[in-house]
């Protein structure tokens, strides 16, 4: 072998104890042992035959490199990089035979030059090196080539081995969530700033939100780029058929390739343990197989892997589909109900952990193994110290930085006392602020019976980023307004009292739960924590990231279906009664109603129970989480005086509120009051639905208990409205992130918010910030809009006509960003429930699906016409109640001020923010302000609205607070 010579030199020199890499394996040289050598020798020798048929690549590395042999070359003198050589024959990219030896000797001899002026300095250098394989010529150049160096480093493993990044192949049943992980673990990365090249596949929804086909979305370079995967009906035209639908094969190559061809290119730029890019492929499925090309280009990407790299696979298949899953070097995930709300964040550690980049050379024990988890010595300023005699609670943990990895601040005493004991059940609660017909207590009292000697923990976390004094939404609002916050104060104070009576205690802390629940677990000596499945984006990453932090502590997070807790149906309910779950469950509202009001008796006896008497002794912590509260420290203001009924926090105020409102006979007229303005016109247990101060199934029940006392028509619509709540939160499950964008789970343009056509046909939607703030602040000049703001943001609170009315004006009238509706009443609301809220102005923007009776009713005043026909003159007496600045004008212009010369105090404006046909149709109004109808200005009784009396709960409309 004419190189062999060479490889002998190498070994005589001084190689400091450098690796010697061969094939998948790898061999140390010890220069000092000459066995070592031997062995080495005849390892090259084998290397060498394989090397001369191409098999195998070399590389040589001059004196002063480090191991890392695909890092730039850093002079400290120039801090540039210097020249280096890439050729390969196999692929394409090198000179051909006729001029190989000139070309590999003229690149051998700039990139020995280059490394000769660097490692002149006495720093260590890094270089890229040189690879070459398979050219003639080779061995002279490199034999003479020797002779000039003092010490040569080789590394003859494939450049594959030693450049691969981690691979993850997520598989999974259809629906359960394969491109909404991907579309998250893209998020993730952008987040961290690693840009994204690849494609997502997504859904394409017809005019009526039926899903018609697929279609790929570009990443990274190709983003906002968009192709047709599949198509289904009349305009599919002609392909491969997959079902139903038509196979788009050249549209989908058209857009696939160059994105592949790009992310394979990066094989041949020489990344660093920091990956810039990372690639998602979603996905491998029957309709991409179609095409060949696409089926090559993945192949080479499983082989190569130039980049981390998530793919998407289905399930069951042959050919690639069989082929990706035996692909070495990947991690294959099957996605299920268990394992998903954290699978995103799971896959991005992956993809991106640490010293899995190409310049980590693979030993022989760690190729083709998965990296394991451990536990990091936290740094001693995060360490929490056990409590002894005399010691200050707040001396315990030390705060200096802000938490990077909260799982650190379990204290090793305390971590010791888990894997020790671990017979403590710690309750994490959030919407669940009761103790009666509470499933997710009765699961942790029953862990507790199972284990003698067990204790319980119930706990709160105020998370900071949601409950802070400085927590924005994302349109720059405070996230939590001052009403809803002392609803949440008073709730928790009265839950810690009655909790305290029975010999336990609830933990609040005002601090992420990913950094006080592991300590309160650590603590206490628990290894599991209960909690209540979320639905929205936001809860779930919260989940996900007190789950990572239980793990690293040899703990664990049990999440429980809602059913009962937060919800009528469960995900259990829900199948006996024959609607689909998760991502199948029905967007169209009939279809999960008409099954369930069937079998809403029936599921509302389940879970009901008493408070229990008794509570296992709370658990003593021998640290003390961050943000531990004093016993009944609290922090809200003073409430507003103009609230007709004026809210109270808590379980034992929402048990008085639903007893008092049915004892009244306010469910007795449920139906012809429920729009009205002033008044105690509804339950307004919404609030304490929202926190869980009350079960949605005791509510239920004790409805229906009325039956007999109470008309039909009144107790259906209550139920029908309860149902609205439990749709919309299963709905969220389904639509996740897209409920809050911008063309919302139907992701397309709207009818709404853009001021041409062709803006519409792009969903562009308007934005204005001074038209934003006046509609914020109920200074917009249209009285009756300007009342319902100026209500909620003295209450937090309006009713179900006000909140349509305000929706149906900032979205129809304006025509500005629905979000911004949706997000001031995250702000105001004290009844804020995102899964109502945002699914709520969905349907209004025409975001979310709706059927076709309900797109027949939209635009028009129909809204107006409901507040201005309710009797007594309630819509004025409302302005006048709430827009003191109309005082000096008439009654019969009340809502059309602009129309008058009546003086208006304070800033109220004089011209109205307002469509000329809107303000035409409130200066018809006059003469009918008091007169107990008004509708349209057609005199008395010509415009009562037959909708209070005719509305039926088998039809669809907008439904707002409770």
């Amino acid at each position: 072998i004419s190189w062999l010579p060479v490889l002998e030199w190498c070994l005589r020199q001084n190689l400091q104890g450098a690796g010697l890499v061969v094939g998948s394996g790898g061999v140390e040289v010890d220069r000092a042992d000459p066995a070592s050598r031997t062995k080495t020798k005849r390892a090259i020798e084998d290397h060498a035959a394989q090397w001369q048929q191409g098999r195998r690549p070399l590389l040589l590395f001059p004196e002063g490199t480090t191991s890392n042999g695909d890092d730039l070359l850093e002079s400290r003198r120039s801090r540039s990089a210097a020249q280096h050589a890439y050729l390969d024959r196999s692929s394409g990219s090198g000179p051909d035979d006729a001029v190989s030896a000139a070309s590999l000797s003229h690149a051998f001899n700039a990139w020995s030059a280059s490394s000769t002026d660097a490692t002149a300095s006495s720093r260590p250098v890094r270089s890229r090196g040189l690879w070459v394989r398979g050219f003639p010529g080779t061995a002279r150049v490199l034999s003479a080539a020797a002779t000039g160096l003092s010490a040569v480093r080789l590394f003859a493993s494939p450049p594959a081995a030693a450049s691969m990044w981690p691979g993850v192949l997520l598989t999974g049943t259809p629906g359960m969530g394969k491109s909404t992980a991907s579309r998250r673990v893209v998020e993730l990365c952008e987040a961290r700033g690693v840009r994204v090249e690849g494609f997502l596949t997504e859904e394409i929804r017809g005019s009526r939100g039926e899903r018609v086909g697929f279609e790929l979305v570009g990443l990274g370079s190709a983003r906002g780029q968009k192709a047709p995967l599949a198509r289904s009906g009349p305009d599919a035209g002609s392909g491969p058929q997959v079902s139903k639908y038509t196979v788009c094969v050249a549209e989908f190559e058209a857009l696939a390739l160059p994105i592949l061809d790009r992310v394979l290119s990066e094989s041949a730029k020489g990344q660093t343990d920091s990956p810039a890019v990372v690639c998602v492929v979603d996905e491998i499925g029957k309709m991409e197989l179609f095409s060949e090309a696409f089926v090559s280009r993945m192949r080479q990407l499983l082989r190569s892997r130039p980049t981390p790299t998530l793919i998407t696979v289905a399930l069951r298949g042959g050919g690639l589909i069989a082929e990706s899953k035996r692909a070495p070097g990947f991690k294959l995930i099957e996605l299920n109900h268990s394992n998903r709300d954290g699978a995103p964040d799971n896959i991005l550690a992956k993809l991106l952990r640490s010293g899995s980049g190409p310049a980590q050379k693979a030993s022989a024990s760690s190729v083709g193994k998965e990296q394991a988890a451990v536990t990091v010595r936290p740094p001693s300023r995060w360490r929490a110290r056990p409590t002894t005699a005399g010691q200050s609670p707040t001396q315990e943990v030390q705060r200096d930085e802000p938490a990077q990895h909260p799982s650190d601040r379990i204290s090793e005493s305390a971590a010791a006392a888990t894997s020790a004991g671990g017979g403590s059940v710690v309750v994490w609660l959030r919407n669940e602020l009761r103790l009666a017909d509470n499933p997710l207590l009765m699961r942790g009292l029953q862990l507790c019976r199972d284990r003698p000697g067990a204790k319980l923990v119930l706990a709160v976390c105020l998370d900071p980023r949601e409950f802070g004094p400085d927590a924005r939404t994302a349109f720059g609002s405070p996230k939590v307004g001052e009403a809803r916050r002392r609803f949440i104060e008073e709730s928790l104070a009265e839950l810690q009292t009655s909790v305290s009576r029975r010999g336990s205690k609830l933990l609040v802390c005002d601090a992420a739960p990913e950094e006080a629940l592991p300590v309160i677990a650590s603590g206490c000596g628990a290894s599991l924590i209960l909690a209540t499945r979320q639905s929205c984006p936001a809860e779930k990453t919260a989940e996900a990231r007190v789950a990572r932090a239980l793990q690293a502590m040899g703990a664990s997070l049990e999440l429980q279906d809602p059913g009962g807790i937060y919800t009528l149906f469960g995900q259990s309910e829900l199948k006996r009664t024959g609607v689909a779950t998760d991502a199948d469950f029905p967007e169209e509202f009939l279809d999960f109603y008409g099954p369930a009001r069937n079998r809403l008796r029936e599921v509302c006896q389940r879970g009901l129970s008493e408070a229990p008497s008794r509570l296992p002794e709370a658990a003593l912590l021998q640290t003390q989480p961050p943000g531990l509260r004093a016993d009944g420290a609290t922090s809200y203001s003073t409430p507003t005086s103009k609230a007709d009924l004026p809210w109270q926090g808590g379980e034992a105020a929402a048990t008085q509120r639903l007893q008092s409102w049915l004892a009244a006979g306010g469910l007795s007229r449920y139906k012809t009051t429920f729009r009205r303005l002033l008044g105690d016109f509804s339950s307004r247990l919404s609030p304490h639905l929202a926190m869980g101060c009350i079960s949605p199934r005791r509510v239920a029940a004790e409805v229906m208990g009325r039956a007999e006392s109470t008309p039909a028509v009144h107790l259906d619509h209550y139920t029908y409205e309860l149902c609205w709540r439990d749709f919309f939160v299963h709905a969220a499950g389904r639509w996740g992130q897209s409920l809050f964008e911008l063309h919302g789970p139907l992701g397309q343009a709207s009818k709404y918010g853009a001021a041409t056509k062709a803006d519409a046909e792009a969903g562009r939607w308007r934005r204005d910030a001074v038209d934003e703030e006046r509609w914020r602040k109920g200074l917009t000049g249209v009285p009756l809009i300007d009342a319902a703001m100026r209500e909620v943001l003295a209450t937090g609170y309006m009713g179900n006509l006000a909140r349509q009315i305000t929706a149906a004006f900032l979205v129809e009238e304006l025509g500005l960003d629905w979000r911004v509706g949706a997000d001031w009443f995250e702000a105001t609301l004290v009844d804020y429930d995102p899964h109502s809220n945002w699914g709520q102005w969905a349907r209004s923007a025409g975001v979310a699906p709706t059927n076709e009776a309900k797109r027949r009713r939209v635009g028009g005043t129909r809204y107006y016409d409901i507040a201005l026909a309710l009797p007594g003159g309630e819509a004025a007496q409302y302005v006048r109640k709430w827009l003191p600045e109309l005082a000096a004008v008439p009654d019969g212009q009340v809502f059309a001020p602009w129309a008058t010369d009546a003086p208006l105090t304070g800033s109220y404006p004089r011209e109205p923010l307002a469509s000329p046909s809107l303000r035409r149709y409130f200066e018809a109004q006059k003469g009918a302000v008091f007169a107990g109808s008004a509708g349209k200005g057609k005199g008395k009784g010509k415009g009562k609205d037959k909708r209070q009396e005719t509305d039926n709960p088998s039809t669809t409309e907008r439904r707002w607070g409770r």
